[in-house]
């Protein structure tokens, strides 16, 4: 065999050898990017699982507030069972607020609303260390809300409750320490937090009932 065939033939395998190469790695690419493409479907399957997770928790955390609220002015006991026993909305599971429940339905006094400085929660209930100047709340009747309550807008006052509407509501927390016999209530015109009698009933300052339902309770 003279030497240019053997020449050919060598280029000739070179080149054969060199496109095998060539597409083995791009086979393997391909099998890389496909893996990758995988991966990032199964990520955003995962996100979207986790989505939905949180925003059926937030559902779940949701308050459902009665309104327009109770517009007789009663003591705390029956208020107690007044919620007990409403049935509204096709719901019957409807509770007098805990505290927190009820300065959450506060709007535009920071002060009381919560995470506020005003010291009173449901843990914290004594009349004599857990409140200070802040609990006092904030301007009479500048309210955001109707009738210029401190509550959101889209809710309803309480016809004939002094000064404008607002009043006292109760919240299902016994006050501890002193020497009343008193529930925490809150004072929508002002956004005040503070101790009622809990026997007070129909009398100069008035306590409304907002029952509520939902949230972890």
């Amino acid at each position: 065999m003279n030497k240019a065939l053997c020449l050919a033939l060598l280029l000739m395998l070179s080149a054969i050898a060199i496109f095998v190469v060539s597409a083995c790695f791009s086979e393997a690419d391909d099998d890389d990017d496909n893996d990758n493409d995988n991966d990032n479907d199964n990520d955003n399957d995962n996100d979207d699982v986790s989505d939905d997770d949180n925003n059926s928790d937030d559902d779940d955390d949701q308050l459902e507030w009665q309104d327009p609220p109770n517009t007789e002015f009663i003591d705390w006991g029956d208020a107690v069972t007044y919620c007990k026993n409403l049935d509204l909305n096709g719901h019957s599971d409807w509770r007098l607020p805990s505290v927190e429940e009820l300065r959450s339905f506060i709007v535009g006094c920071s002060a009381t609303q919560p995470g506020g400085s005003c010291p009173f929660t449901d843990s914290c209930t004594d009349i004599d260390t857990c409140v200070n100047s802040s609990c006092d709340g904030c301007a009479i009747d500048q309210g955001p809300g109707s009738p210029n309550c401190y509550w959101g807008e889209g809710y309803s006052g309480v016809p004939g409750a002094p000064p404008s509407g607002c009043g006292w509501f109760w919240t299902s927390a016994a006050i501890s320490g002193g020497s009343g016999n008193g529930a925490i209530g809150i004072d929508f015109c002002n956004a005040q937090v503070g101790g009622h009698d809990k026997d007070e009933g129909d009398g100069g300052q008035s306590s409304n009932v907002r029952c509520v339902r939902g949230g972890n309770n």
